[in-house]
Parts: C-alpha cells; sequence; structure tokens
C-alpha cells in the first residue's frame, strides 16, 4: 500500500513538474527528437553481411507513425545469423519495449534479465512459440534510455524542457537483436554486438 501512494505522488509530482514547465516556457520547440539515419547503417559489419531487409508491416506502423525502422537480417561465414532492429523516431512513445511485441504474436515470454555485451547493458528474454525458441537483447540510447515505469508522457515534457534549455534536439535510438537460442546464443550475440558497436557509435554521432 505505501508503495503504491509513493507511485501516486511521483506521478503527481510529475504531471505538476511538466505543467509548470509547459505554462513556463509556452509550447516546447524540442519536444520532437531528431530521428536518426538508420538506413544508412553498414550492411557488412565485421564478418557479418546483409542477406535480408524485412518490410514493416503497414498496419503495425500505423500505431509508431513517427517512427523509421531498419530491419535486417545478418549472416556471418559460418552460416550464424542475427536479427539486427533499429529503432528510431520523433515521438517519446513510439520507443516501445519489445517483450510486448513477442506477446503479442502468442509468444510465451521469460521474465526480463539484465545482460552486458561488449560493455553495453541491455534487457534480455527469451520467447518460444510452438518449435520455436527465439533469444533477444534490446537497449535504447539517448532520450528514449529515460523510460518510467510510470507517468511517462509527463516525464516526456520534463525531458522536452530539458533540451529546451540546453538549447539542442535530442536524438535516440532503440536497438534489438534476435537469434535463435542455443546454448551458444549468449556468445554469438556478443560477438555481433563487438562488430556493429563502431557502427552504431557512429550512427548516435559519438555517444
Amino acid at each position: 500500500m505505501q508503495r503504491a501512494q509513493i507511485y501516486a505522488v511521483a506521478c503527481l509530482a510529475l504531471a505538476a513538474i511538466a505543467l509548470i514547465a509547459t505554462r513556463a516556457v509556452g509550447r516546447l520547440t524540442y519536444d520532437k527528437m531528431e530521428r536518426l539515419p538508420v538506413a544508412s547503417f553498414p550492411k557488412t559489419v565485421g564478418d557479418w553481411r546483409c542477406v535480408q531487409e524485412i518490410e514493416q508491416d503497414p498496419e503495425v506502423m500505423k500505431y509508431l507513425p513517427s517512427a523509421v525502422i531498419a530491419d535486417r537480417i545478418y549472416r556471418d561465414s559460418q552460416g550464424r545469423t542475427m536479427n539486427l532492429t533499429l529503432l528510431t523516431a520523433q515521438d517519446y512513445v513510439d520507443y516501445h519495449d519489445p517483450w510486448f511485441c513477442f506477446r503479442g504474436q502468442g509468444f510465451q515470454m521469460s521474465d526480463k534479465e539484465k545482460l552486458v555485451l561488449d560493455g553495453q547493458e541491455c534487457a534480455q528474454i527469451t520467447a518460444s512459440r510452438d518449435n520455436i525458441r527465439m533469444r533477444a537483447v534490446y537497449w535504447w540510447w539517448g532520450r528514449a534510455n529515460e523510460r518510467p515505469k510510470y507517468a511517462p508522457e509527463q516525464w516526456n515534457r520534463v525531458l522536452a524542457l530539458r533540451a529546451k534549455l540546453m538549447g539542442k534536439q535530442e536524438k535516440s535510438l532503440q536497438v534489438r537483436i534476435v537469434t535463435e537460442d542455443s546454448p551458444d546464443a549468449v556468445g554469438q550475440m556478443e560477438e555481433f554486438v563487438q562488430d556493429i558497436h563502431p557502427a552504431l557509435e557512429k550512427l548516435y554521432g559519438g555517444k
């Protein structure tokens, strides 16, 4: 009960701050984030080469109107494959937790666990359906990384005010990697992340 009261107070505080911010500075100029050129991400990174571009479902994109997505399958010389998805958006609400995407497609989901790959902290999940079992890791960079569990819209306004006061338009990026689950899946993902990290850093403009 006490925890619920604390959450309620926190939500009210965020709402109050957002209201004050809006009234104090008027329309927040930087409430739209800069979209990154994810389509320019290299199709060859280390030993990995893009073998397929995945088109996004128009019905799904209706719910992510400000988002731009690069979704690719990469394969290395050993025949291992990785699905890399890069999402960038102008609106904070278009950054979503992939856990819900898998669940919405009928997968049985594991609990999220923290994992560090090549120095990058990310969330790790496994998803299973019929005879398919996938392992996924994902993380956010920039403003999208600041994701409260409660009152996200109010928090977004606070972040927009911060951007305005700093005089810059903020960037955000969501990275998701999916591969077939296996005893060495994490090790393979570690190798892949090591190879793509330089290109990700360049895309983001120096994290």
